[in-house]
């Protein structure tokens, strides 16, 4: 091996300074993002110590005694202690001190005590609502909001620190002796050859991606850090998700690895709880678990962060390969199946295809697009040949509608690494065209992923028949228990293919608000309407996009809503439907027929929306409240609504925020879902883009009390002059977008 060269040494230790300078740099980012996560654990656990206390507070002393170990209750409760929290308060001598109560019994009262809150404490459930906001909660989520901003940065970070900072250190401290100058030339030949060797692996690395990304990444992130949030809580209230995903994983992380390496036994009971908050059930074998959780997951091409039962839901789904995905709306089946494909995708796979209704092309499009860096391509309409060819030619993830799987079917030099069906419940007719249409192409498929959030237990002959698609050995199993679909033996039969989680299951610890924009294409009737509203500039008109038609069932936005209907149905909820439009509510009436318990509007007095109010409460599942968002979006209580439906973007986002608060408010017991009806390419894509991005013009051009008090069906406002102005300016911007970007506007 070569000894380094007087010229050689010179380079060598401007390389060693710059590799020195990087590891520095790399080191301070991954310490700033440890220091975040370690004051988040401190305040979660601060939050969870706080809830325990309220309960512990309210727990009976009796509760110390449970295991009957002779403690005098009465003699404490005659005490004054009269619950554990109070006995909590206390020390041993105090305790002992007590007429009755010896060293012994004091010291088993306090031990007994503290394992009372330790499992208190384990079990709390920590809160961050609106109703929640202190702080301590507003703390929190600023240190999640400083992550979440820099997740690219710390999530490259850590990749170039755990690919090199350990060979990096090393050859620096080999090549610590090129700089010693004098002493450098009587030092023994094997220290000099290991010193230059040293040297030169510095030089290869410093070369490379290591000491050309770290000097910007450094750069980025001391911007970032350095950078003023003025509102994180509103940044977490617009995108909760993000944030209970980041605090899940990083208070589950000290868990996860205490639980690393060791064998989970079926008799291991806090294993099996553990395990049960990711699959929502205990019917999946021990050993079955701990094999998919075992699978290698690669999500370097996934943008969002995954829940743990997220995690585990994919890994499920890659593991036992063909499956049926069935957890409740809202837990994110489609973000499950993404993950999938950013896994096989990361690995060399090429082709993917999601199968779905028309209504949730875009929705699928969306979502791999702003979730992953997949290339997504819909495959429907006019262009459905080409596009089909493009796909096969060039991979990625293929969008395709039942109706267009029948008529142009996957070509037969494709093999689809994963494919994806979603609604598999419009599969259930064995006989049916687009049937027949998915189980072929499904044939060519390595991976299949059957989804569906209607609950299909108790529907044993579909599910057999899905199941029979997937894996037919089991469908068999299950052939004879028809009458046994509620027993331990068919879930557990079911359990390899089948995989269903309820909210209530496993998001247990974190109050959830889950917000869904739900994205369709106008019909050419609806566009005809469209552009005639535009024309006549009629701004009102124009935002009731896929309603102002006459047959609801040509319209895009009430076929969505009557898929969420139908599923909130089946698992057992109850909706609140706002618009802003009395023809619009009168029209989702008529869709509902007996479902619709009422609609609320600016004519209704505050006794008869009560009443239609309790009325939803002990009405039958499925049944909804339809309201004018003005009369019903604010000083009303809906907690037994756990679905929520605007069905168009509102003007002001305070009016979309007071809505919600009807349903996700205290004493809801389930968390709620919000669903936005949206097309694409409309009036929707504009309000949309100026609530997201341009939350300043918007403040200037729409006043809320003018908002508020507009009339739907006279259009009449009463209002100031100074108001009139912002509302046209702003109700004007948005007409000429839209004739400028559809070329009518010299019409």
């Amino acid at each position: 091996m070569s000894i380094l060269s007087k010229q050689e040494i010179k380079e060598a230790k401007k390389y060693m300074e710059l590799a020195d300078k990087c590891c520095k740099n790399l080191s301070a980012i991954v310490m700033a993002k440890k220091q975040k996560e370690q004051e988040i654990n401190r305040i979660y656990r601060t939050l969870k110590e706080e809830a325990a206390k309220e309960i512990l507070a309210g727990m009976d002393v009796e509760q110390i005694n449970m295991d009957k170990e002779g403690i005098r209750i009465n003699t404490l409760k005659n005490a004054g202690i009269d619950t554990v929290g109070k006995v909590l308060e206390r020390n041993q001598d105090s305790i002992r001190a007590i007429d009755g109560i010896g060293a012994a019994s004091a010291e088993k009262i306090l031990a007994n005590a503290n394992a009372i809150k330790a499992q208190t404490v384990q079990s709390a459930e920590v809160s961050f609502t609106p109703e929640h906001k202190n702080a301590q909660t507003k703390e929190l989520v600023k240190q999640l909001n400083g992550i979440l901003r820099e997740q690219k940065i710390f999530k490259r970070a850590d990749a170039l620190y755990n690919t090199y900072y350990g060979n990096v250190s090393t050859a620096l401290s080999k090549a610590e002796s090129v700089k010693h100058g004098f002493r450098w030339i009587f030092m023994a030949k094997d220290k000099k050859e290991e010193a230059s060797a040293g040297a030169r692996v510095l030089q290869e690395i410093v070369n490379g991606e290591f000491g050309t990304e770290i000097p910007s990444l450094y750069k980025e992130h001391f911007e970032q850090s350095r950078k003023v949030v003025l509102d994180s809580w509103k940044d977490f209230c617009e995108r909760n998700a993000a944030y209970y995903a980041l605090l899940e994983n990083i208070v589950d992380a000290c868990e996860i690895q205490k639980r690393s390496g060791k064998k989970l036994a079926e008799s291991d009971v806090e294993m099996i709880q553990a395990a049960k908050k990711v699959t929502g059930s205990t019917s999946l074998p021990a050993e079955l678990i701990q094999s998919i959780d075992a699978y290698p997951l690669d999500l370097s091409l996934l943008k969002a962060s995954l829940r743990r039962y997220q995690t585990f839901g994919t890994k499920y789904i890659l593991h036992q390969k063909k499956v049926l995905l069935g957890d409740e709306m809202g837990l994110g089946k489609t973000m499950q199946a993404i993950a999938g494909f950013c896994d096989l995708s990361a690995k060399g796979e090429t082709h993917f295809l999601v199968v779905c209704p028309l209504s949730v092309v875009v929705n699928w499009r969306r979502e791999i697009e702003s979730q992953s860096e997949l290339k997504a391509i819909e495959v429907y309409g006019e262009g459905r040949d080409m596009e089909m060819t493009q796909w096969a030619s060039e991979g990625g993830v293929a969008i395709t509608t039942y109706e267009t799987l029948v008529k142009v079917p996957v070509p037969p030099t494709v093999t689809i690494r994963m494919m994806v069906v979603d609604e598999a419940h419009y599969i259930k007719n064995p006989k049916a065209q687009r049937t027949r249409a998915v189980v072929a192409a499904g044939q060519r498929a390595e991976r299949i992923l059957y989804m569906s959030g209607t609950p299909l237990e108790n529907k044993v002959e579909e599910m057999q028949f899905l199941i029979r698609c997937l894996q037919p050995e089991i469908a068999e199993r299950i052939e004879g228990m028809k009458q046994l679909t509620q027993a331990e033996e068919f879930r557990s039969a079911i359990a390899p293919v089948y995989l269903r989680r309820v909210r209530e299951d496993v998001l247990k610890e974190l109050p959830q608000l889950i917000e869904k924009e739900q994205w369709g294409l106008m019909t050419k009737e609806e566009l005809a309407a469209y552009e005639d509203a535009l024309m006549s500039d009629n701004f009102m008109a124009v935002r009731q996009v896929s309603w102002q038609i006459s047959d609801m069932s040509q319209s895009t936005k009430a076929q969505r809503l009557m898929e969420i209907w139908e599923e909130a149905k089946e698992g057992g909820r109850k909706l609140i439907i706002f618009s802003f439009f009395k023809d619009v509510l009168y029209k989702v009436s008529g869709l509902l027929g007996d479902y619709c318990v009422g609609v609320i509007d600016g004519s209704i007095s505050s006794e008869e929306r009560q009443k239609m109010i309790d009325e939803l409460k002990t009405a039958k599942d499925g049944s909804a409240l339809v309201a004018q968002i003005q009369a019903g979006g604010v000083g009303l209580n809906i907690q037994a609504a756990s679905v929520v439906v605007f069905c168009e973007p509102q003007i002001k986002p305070s009016l979309e925020t007071q809505a919600v608060a009807r349903a996700y408010r205290m004493g809801q017991s389930r968390s709620v879902l919000v669903h936005r009806l949206l097309i694409q390419d409309s009036v929707d894509e504009r309000v949309m883009e100026m609530l997201h991005t341009k939350g300043e013009l918007f403040e200037q051009f729409a006043d809320e009390s003018v908002i508020g008090r507009m009339d739907i069906q006279a259009n009449e406002v009463n209002e100031s002059a100074t108001e009139a102005v912002s509302e046209k300016k702003m109700m004007t911007n948005i007409m000429e977008q839209e004739k400028k970007r559809l070329g009518i506007a010299g019409k």
